[in-house]
């Protein structure tokens, strides 16, 4: 969804005389007609490759640009790509030079399942790569990558912009990412659990910097059988206000696929914790609020803070207040927010090196 009610999606579309596949994304004014202002027809195809491309994901940056993520095929491996159109539905020059970005992740296949922008603006993928084997001896990673705005790996990630990690040793993969609002990366998708060639639906999640976060399950990951002894996947995740992870995928029970949802526990809360950067407890007034309010929250130290809006799901949706030295004690600041909110419910961040405390805002 745009801000202004529009609708991006993304998938592929098939070439009828090559059998080839081009990456597709539509675009829908409010009332469901196709908006004639993309790309003058509403529709964009674009040719990556050499015959298979597919968008599994769509996602709109504050300032309207358009990023997909999904794979193509180079060398006859699958690749994972990000793309940033305009607007007005050409390929942004400014990323990547032509619009394209690619990575291998894997010496065979990967994919890019799912997308997610940081505050940032940086853009993590998931996905999975196919390392080595095939069939029951495949090794099959969770694997992630992590764009620069303009369209380069991120070197501060896992050293090379990318991290591919096994939770069982056999075949594993994601399929969903979601940010939250502290940085951290959480990947959901299955793991393989060794009963009759079966998966688990299985988490990992990361430091903002790709490695590990052993604070989350001691090591970082874990697996969870929704159905004992069959195969379960995650396909989508989210965060609830409270902080918690819902799941929802998939478990095969009694050779039948069942809907499945999962919540777990991440550690983190919604305004009943208080980091140590702050004293106290941060109040937004009035709350429900239109376009401005009173924030106010109280430091221990001098503090570098950053103020940022995520919705329900930990997507940036705006800075508020731009990173900033504050000195000691009660801070009282007037938060302007975009005119153009969708009302419903976000996640106000006040960010600080030393932690981040987060309360709800309500439009």
């Amino acid at each position: 969804m745009q801000a202004d009610g529009k609708i991006v999606v993304g998938g592929t579309v098939t070439n009828g005389a090559s059998g080839n596949s081009e990456i597709a994304l539509l675009r829908f004014n409010a009332n469901g007609q196709l908006d004639t202002g993309f790309d003058g027809d509403g529709m964009v195809q674009t040719q990556i490759g050499e015959s298979h491309a597919v968008a599994y994901a769509v996602m709109v940056q504050p300032n309207g640009k358009i990023v997909a993520g999904g794979y193509a095929t180079f060398g006859g491996y699958k690749d994972a790509v990000v793309l940033r159109y305009n607007s007005n539905g050409t390929l942004d020059n400014s990323f990547s030079g032509d619009g394209i970005a690619t990575t291998s992740m894997a010496t065979l296949d990967d994919y890019a399942y799912d997308a997610a922008l940081q505050a940032d603006g940086k853009i993590v993928v998931t996905g999975y790569a196919h390392q080595s084997g095939m069939g029951y001896d495949a090794i099959v990673t969770f694997a992630a990558a992590r764009f620069k705005t303009n369209g380069t790996l991120d070197q501060t990630f896992s050293g090379d912009g990318k991290v591919s990690i096994s939770i069982s040793g056999h075949a594993d993969g994601a399929r969903a990412v979601v940010i939250q609002p502290d940085g951290k990366i959480i990947l959901g998708g299955y793991a393989h659990s060794n009963v009759n060639g079966g998966a688990d639906a299985g988490i990992i999640r990361l430091q903002t910097s790709g490695e590990l976060d052993f604070s989350f399950h001691s090591d970082g990951m874990t697996t969870y059988p929704f159905a004992i002894g069959n195969s379960d996947e995650i396909h989508a995740l989210a965060l609830q206000p409270d902080g918690k992870l819902v799941a929802a995928g998939y478990a095969l029970k009694s050779n039948f696929q069942c809907f499945a949802v999962g919540r777990f526990l991440l550690g983190t809360s919604v305004d009943t914790t208080v980091p140590n950067a702050f004293s106290g407890k941060a109040s937004l007034y009035p709350n429900p609020v239109r376009e401005k309010a009173t924030l106010e929250y109280e430091l221990l130290n001098a503090e570098k803070v950053t103020i940022n809006l995520y919705d329900l799901q930990g997507r940036f949706i705006q800075n508020v207040s731009p990173a900033a030295e504050k000195k000691p004690g009660k801070q009282v600041e007037t938060i302007q927010f975009s005119p153009d909110l969708p009302a419903g419910t976000y996640l106000l961040s006040i960010e600080s090196s030393k932690g981040t405390t987060i309360i709800k805002a309500i439009f």
